[in-house]
């Protein structure tokens, strides 16, 4: 009997361990560097197209920046970073679990070619998310690196 406690006892270490492991993998990372806005940033975001994303992006990023106030100008993909004073670059990708949803997503900003600011969006993957985060709109998803980047 005392051998079985010990057994017993010996595993449940294990098997939390274990649990805490797989679970610390299964978190939505949404990270950014703020840009430092300087007065005399002009209120015109150009953003370079990326045709290889989903057509859901676009929108709700210019939605969520022309809620911080900017105006949105499309560049052509592989316009140069320097073509505006403010400039954007981004790109996502989508993953399937019963539904498509946005499962990785960068967008980067720049001032006169050089980069001043970030936000980045990572789920998990679906079978080993023990979250339903992952199912939120695109917008929602964009509106928050977007407030990453503009506080």
């Amino acid at each position: 009997m005392l051998n079985e406690q010990r057994e017993m006892t010996s595993r449940i270490p294990i098997f939390v361990i274990s649990t805490l492991l797989v679970a610390s993998g299964c978190t939505i990372t949404q990270t950014g560097n703020p840009v430092a806005r300087r007065d005399a940033d002009p209120r015109e975001m150009c953003v370079v197209q990326d045709p290889h994303v989903n057509d859901t992006f676009l929108p709700a990023y210019a939605a969520a920046l022309g809620g911080k106030g900017f105006s949105t100008k499309l560049l052509e993909p592989g316009a140069p970073l320097t073509a505006c004073p403010l400039t954007s670059t981004y790109y996502a990708r989508w993953s399937w679990d019963f539904v498509a949803y946005m499962s990785h997503a960068k967008i980067v900003v720049y001032r006169d070619g050089a980069e001043v600011g970030n936000a980045l969006y990572d789920a998990p993957k679906a079978g080993w998310g023990m979250t339903t985060r992952i199912y939120e709109s695109t917008e929602s998803k964009v509106a928050t690196m977007v407030d990453h980047l503009f506080p």
